[in-house]
């Protein structure tokens, strides 16, 4: 097994950590600490796994195969043909009231595509109010 300081997977996860502990520091509330736990699990686990789980199959030189790339690239294509997406053919609006209790409701061609509400204000970090057209 290679040395933990060589392991991308240690490394990402020590970035998760301290991500973590910041939120927790611009917040003081013990609930951001979570993305730390995160961090430190996948830590631990790395710690404790001695074995590679496998990945796309390498020559005996380590480089990979050109199945390897053919799947690789088949995968990707797959994932970003999940993307959802909407297509207007007129018009899309989303009405915000963004005092308590909130909602937003979001049409595309007079159809209600999205809806959420809640009972506090609803907080839109840098956003500005638009001067009216």
């Amino acid at each position: 097994m290679k040395k933990w300081y060589k392991s991308k997977t240690v490394w990402m996860g020590v970035i998760v950590a301290v991500l973590g502990v910041l939120e927790y520091l611009q917040s003081s509330n013990w609930m951001d600490l979570k993305t730390t736990v995160i961090g430190a699990l996948v830590v631990f686990l790395r710690a404790i796994t001695a074995l590679p789980i496998g990945g796309p199959r390498r020559d005996k030189k380590g480089r990979f195969t050109s199945a390897s790339i053919i799947v690789g690239v088949v995968v990707l294509a797959l994932v970003g043909c999940g993307t959802l997406s909407i297509k207007a053919k007129d018009a899309a609006h989303c009405k915000f009231k963004v005092k308590a209790p909130h909602k937003v409701t979001c049409t595309v061609d007079g159809k209600v595509v999205y809806t959420q509400e809640g009972p506090k204000d609803l907080d839109i970090k840098g956003c500005c109010q638009c001067p009216p057209r």
